[in-house]
């Protein structure tokens, strides 16, 4: 009856990347925090009150949103791009076979 009772929660592809052993603490926090959408971008700094430059960090054209921090802006698509390239997962991560 027990387990009956745990709720169940889908299978997420990017679990293997939170609970690898060998990365650090901090990192996970992080990459934990950009997967919630609870980084500390322009955007929800700004709907707290806090007073900052509306510009990206990167590109300096566009609203730092999550979206478009981590989607739309070509500096860090580039960047994105050759962190996959190291790890490997460049043809994986096209097709959508990501696990």
């Amino acid at each position: 009856m027990y387990v009956n009772l745990l709720p169940v929660h889908p299978k997420v592809i990017w679990k293997h990347l939170v609970l690898h052993p060998k990365i650090h603490p901090r990192y996970k926090f992080i990459l934990w925090l950009a997967i919630h959408k609870r980084l500390a971008t322009v955007e929800r700094l700004q709907k707290f009150g806090i007073n900052v430059p509306p510009d990206c960090a990167f590109c300096g054209q566009h609203l730092e949103t999550f979206s478009h921090l981590f989607f739309e802006c070509g500096v860090t698509r580039r960047i994105w791009r050759r962190m996959l390239q190291r790890w490997g997962i460049t043809d994986k991560y096209k097709t959508g076979k990501m696990r």
